[in-house]
């Protein structure tokens, strides 16, 4: 067989380059190796209470007493050693160790059996860690607490690839807020991590491995020449390494919403594991009370790292990769936007460059962890490629309009708050060219958009709607902010050449490479007579719409002036909906992005002679003022591992926006009653699913007020398959009534309407019809390529 000469297996590469190779043939016995590794037993590991007997006699602590019984390990707090809950300082009680074993590397699920003396969530009784007593670093965990409020509990834990643990201890640290009792500790090997690890190495091996074959040439190590062919790729690729730095780092940045967020991605996993899908609630967050994020804030692209975190992947590690793929993502959306527009490969490249690295946009991913509107930002490039196309033709037709609907349907399924202010300023923008869109046929291709946005969100906009017409939660019921103007940046934060560590205000801005860039498109706009270009209108509109952001971004816009005559009004909720007003610096980053690419070849074409420097000197600018945000990060948020989140963790809800009361106390997970006669034997929630024993001794009927959050869509059934009706107790709660005399059990569960399923089909049948589309005309597109010259024009 004859291989083509760049073949990595064509005879002269193998005899020039002897090291590539065998690095090759190494890489394929360590893929055998782990392919073989597939089949082996799960390995399971049982630590029981007689486990821990020699360090019980050898236990000197009179803080608390240890023993064993028959089942199980207890401890008994002294009464004058008890803390308080969430006491301030660290628990310095003595910590008892098992004996050591032997475990394979690995990702296990840890389970433990306890019982303790409380029954508040916000008791905790112990925390047990695990450790290879030879090497500190062998094992990746976090310490598991145990809480008064359940009897199981489960962490997560690892073992490196290729490691030998032979002295794995589990320890236990009592906590000294309860006695307690542990009958087990279960370790589990998950099987699944084994295939991802062999999918991340393959992929990690393909990508070094194509690196190195794409820079052979002839048959030949030609890495220059490669490079400088495809150069826009390297540029592209060099852009997103930039942008990910600080994702290098062991642990996390500490981020302003990042609990937030990793809470939803481990719910969200959950609800997966439960079997939701789409999860449309949560409803085992807040100690099983349930929580409503995905109703009014989509979850969509949060579904990579949630099915990550259910493969046994590190909850950092799932996070970090779904920052890099949006990453990866915005680049690539951004550079063809812009190329759509400029028409020109290394004008786009900068004007990617100036936006992926935008202050606003670093600032978002590193320092405020906005997971929702850095991932909103990839899809605002479209909006802009969709409404320059509409109306810079005479006679737009839909395809001219898909990247807009694409855009705005994303972005709803990204971050509602980010669509509110793309919408606000699309209205503007149209009012502000009425005449242009009166036009019969723009208003049809705009309204074509308009019903293609909604098929392709349909899925989540229906429920939301629904529920926000059927739910009074914190932020439906909320009249509007009256304090929209203070949250405003002032001019002195706008222009400050370093962010300030002590006001946070200080990197939410657009940053000195788009103010720069600003002054650079008034430039192009005052030469624009002697120039005579086509892109004059684009660059006015952006530039004047991206400084309108800036100001309403500012505390100098007067927006207490005009909310006052709008007060508690829709309007008004309308207008503060976006909580803070230097939130409209998203705005201003995409717009003004696009004025300087715009503006850079304009001044290309007319042969400028600062093109060169004023586009250095923009790169620099950029790039100064996203490592100033990367000291910042590492300066003032430590990093910290998160290698799994706990249940007792799963209580962030920033505002408590879709809170529904607040005045329950979630930390008490029991259903409760003030019948007498009605005896609650036995309650539990489990896989999503929750489980209630009762019996009503007395002559009337009975009600009991379940832990649960009434956010509707529940259904009780009982062991015969008889559905009941559910009430809603005055603090939100579900209730269920039961006749007198009645003993039984109840399942109780939450199930979305059908209508949201048909919501949902029409989602995918949009989606795939506009997946077609795409095919068809690039099938299209290579026929008309294969024909000769004329027919082909």
């Amino acid at each position: 067989m004859n291989l083509p000469k760049t073949s990595f297996l064509h005879r002269d590469i193998i005899k020039q380059h002897k090291v590539f190779t065998a690095i090759v043939v190494l890489q394929c016995l360590v893929i055998l190796w782990l392919l073989v590794g597939l089949f082996r037993p799960a390995f399971s590991l049982t630590i029981l209470p007689q486990d821990f007997s020699a360090a019980v006699e050898e236990k000197s602590d009179s803080q608390y007493q240890a023993q064993m019984a028959e089942e199980s390990l207890q401890f008994q707090i002294a009464e004058e050693a008890k803390r308080a809950p969430e006491s301030e300082g660290e628990a310095n009680f003595e910590q008892l160790e098992s004996q050591g074993y032997a475990i394979r590397s690995g990702a296990y699920e840890v389970t433990i059996q306890y019982q303790t003396d409380s029954t508040s969530a916000n008791i905790r009784a112990a925390e047990v860690s695990f450790e290879e007593l030879r090497f500190y670093n062998l094992v990746y965990g976090e310490p598991i607490t145990l809480t008064g409020a359940w009897s199981t509990v489960t962490g997560r834990l690892w073992i490196p690839l290729g490691a030998n643990a032979k002295e794995l201890v589990a320890q236990v640290t009592p906590l000294g807020e309860c006695n307690f009792q542990i009958e087990s500790i279960t370790l589990q090997e998950q099987p699944v991590y084994r295939l991802i690890r062999l999918v991340g190495i393959l992929l990690l091996f393909g990508i070094v491995n194509g690196i190195g074959l794409a820079l052979f040439t002839e048959g030949t190590w030609d890495p220059w020449n490669k490079l400088k062919k495809h150069w826009t790729i390297v540029v592209l690729s060099l852009v997103c390494i930039f942008a990910c730095i600080p994702l290098f780092g062991n642990g996390l940045l500490i981020g302003d919403d990042l609990d937030f967020h990793l809470t939803r991605i481990v719910s969200l996993a959950q609800g997966l594991s439960d079997g939701q899908f789409p999860v449309r609630l949560y409803t085992d967050m807040l100690n099983g009370y349930g929580y409503a994020t995905p109703l009014y804030y989509c979850d969509l692209f949060l579904y990579i790292p949630a099915i990550l975190y259910n493969c046994m992947v590190p909850l950092q590690v799932c996070y970090k990769l779904y920052v890099m793929l949006i990453t990866i993502f915005t680049v690539g959306v951004t550079y063809w936007a812009m190329s759509e527009i400029v028409k020109a490969k290394d004008t786009a490249l900068v004007g990617t460059l100036i936006y992926v690295l935008a202050n606003y946009r670093i600032s978002n991913v590193y320092c405020r962890a906005a997971v929702g509107e850095y991932t909103a930002m990839a899809w605002l490039p479209l909006i802009v490629l969709g409404i320059y196309r509409i109306f810079q033709s005479k006679s737009p037709s839909f395809r001219d309009g898909v990247p807009l609907a694409i855009g705005v349907a994303f972005i709803a399924q990204s971050h509602v708050l980010s669509l509110e202010m793309v919408l606000l300023f699309l209205v503007l923008f149209c009012f502000a060219n009425i005449n242009k869109m009166l036009a019969t046929k723009r208003m049809l291709t705009l309204f074509k958009e308009a019903l293609l946005s909604v098929g392709l969100c349909s899925w989540f906009i229906v429920p939301m709607l629904c529920s926000m017409l059927t739910q009074r939660t914190t932020v439906t019921g909320a009249g509007g902010s009256t304090s929209f103007q203070s949250t405003g940046l002032s001019v002195y934060n706008l222009f400050a050449l370093f962010s300030d560590v002590e006001d946070p205000k200080s990197y939410k801005t657009i940053g000195l490479s788009l103010i720069v860039g600003s002054l650079i498109a008034v430039y192009v706009l005052l030469k624009r007579c002697s120039w005579k270009v086509d892109e004059n209108s684009l660059i006015k509109w952006t530039l004047l719409f991206g400084w309108g952001a800036v100001f309403f971004s500012l505390n100098l816009f007067p927006w207490d002036c005009v909310l006052s005559y709008v007060s508690q009004t829709l309007v008004h909720k309308v207008l503060t909906i976006v909580q803070y007003s230097w939130r409209y610096m998203t705005i201003a980053t995409i717009l003004l992005s696009v004025t300087i690419t715009v503006s850079l070849k304009i001044i290309k074409q007319k042969n400028d002679g600062h093109y060169k420097c004023l586009c250095t000197a923009l790169i620099l600018l950029t790039m100064f003022n996203a490592g100033d945000l990367y000291r910042i990060g590492n300066q003032t948020r430590d990093l910290e591992m998160r290698y799994s989140l706990s249940e007792n963790d799963r209580v962030v809800v920033m505002q408590g926006e879709y809170l529904l009361s607040k005045d329950v106390d979630w930390n008490y997970p029991r259903p409760s009653t003030q019948d007498e006669e009605l005896l609650i034997k036995w309650y539990d929630k489990t896989d999503g699913v929750a489980h209630i024993t009762l019996d009503n001794t007395g002559d009337t009927e009975a009600t009991v007020v379940l832990p649960i959050f009434d956010y509707g869509n529940y259904h009780a059934v009982d062991t015969e398959g008889t559905e009941w009706t559910l009430g809603t107790s005055e603090n939100s709660l579900l209730q269920l009534t039961v006749p007198a005399g009645y003993s039984g059990s109840f399942s109780i569960q939450y199930k979305e309407p059908i209508w949201w399923r048909a919501a949902e089909l029409v989602s995918l049948a949009t989606f795939v019809g506009l997946v077609g589309v795409w095919v068809k005309d690039k099938k299209k597109k290579r026929q008309l390529h294969k024909l000769p010259g004329d027919l082909a024009g």
